[in-house]
């Protein structure tokens, strides 16, 4: 049956005792700079770009089969050539900087040793606020070799001077997410430990992030270099993101050194291998 959706489309259903809400977008609208969608419990802000053009649509379309783990997402579109199934994902058209002024800083600075993490303030970047605790399953569009983010920024404040917006280190870093591709099988988990550092995946994902938020608490996703793809959530209040049974994370042994640039098995110097920093001899 053909479904079509508005603007968003918010579904509250119970499972298990547990109240669900979802937001998904729609080919059919355009969405703005710093707008901001709202679910029952959940609000979600979208970045601000800086330029004329809105954040975009695309339409990424799935073998359902395959991909049956994105069910909530999924939508019929029709287009010029026809209806497509798959999920609609919006991007913004600049990577993340962390200065008001455009083309300046990163949008980050969580490398080893610092103690304040400067979170961006244009460009791509996604900022999601909820009012009671539950599981948050993001669905995302990640590339490869981007160092991905998701920062707990509730307590972030302004520094006039350089007119940053500063979370202290570590504590805001989030370490308790995972990242899953379209079947649902695990392709990153975020360090245990302290590192600050992003996580990269060796292969583009069309997945979800998924992690437990805690109440009134706002976050920051997003990634370094690249204009992080997002096409809606689920959350689930009381949920649990069941991080803890996340056993084993895929690996193809692949090293890349802090910008992202693949390296032979040679290199020397801090490299990430399957995710993680590592320290090469």
């Amino acid at each position: 049956m053909k479904k079509i959706f508005t603007l968003f489309a918010i579904a509250t259903m119970a499972v298990s005792a547990q109240a669900q809400e979802k937001l998904i977008f729609s080919a059919a609208n355009t969405y703005t700079d710093n707008q901001e969608l709202t679910t029952d419990n959940v609000t979600l802000k979208l970045g601000n770009d800086q330029k004329a053009a809105s954040y975009t649509i695309s339409q990424v379309t799935m073998d359902a089969d395959k991909n049956a783990y994105l069910a909530d997402f999924f939508q019929t579109v029709t287009t010029d050539d026809g209806e497509k199934n798959g999920v609609v994902a919006i991007n913004g058209g600049n990577n993340p900087k962390d200065l008001k002024a455009a083309g300046k800083g990163s949008g980050i600075n969580c490398a080893e040793g610092k103690t304040i993490a400067n979170l961006p303030q244009n460009g791509t970047y996604y900022i999601l606020t909820t009012k009671v605790a539950g599981k948050v399953q993001a669905g995302i569009v990640l590339n490869t070799n981007k160092a991905f983010y998701l920062i707990d920024a509730t307590n972030a404040t302004e520094n006039a001077e350089t007119e940053k917006i500063e979370v202290a280190l570590p504590d805001a870093n989030l370490h308790n997410y995972v990242i899953k591709d379209g079947a649902g099988e695990v392709v990153a988990l975020a360090d245990d430990g302290d590192s600050k550092g992003g996580k990269i995946v060796s292969e583009k994902v069309n997945g979800t992030l998924e992690f437990d938020a805690e109440a009134g608490h706002t976050y920051y996703f997003f990634c370094t270099g690249s204009k992080l793809g997002f096409f809606g959530y689920v959350f689930t209040a009381g949920g649990s993101a069941g991080i803890t049974a996340a056993k084993t994370v895929s690996k193809d042994n692949a090293i890349y050194n802090l910008a992202g640039q693949k390296v032979a098995a040679g290199y020397k110097g801090i490299a990430i291998k399957n995710g993680q920093k590592v320290v090469m001899k």
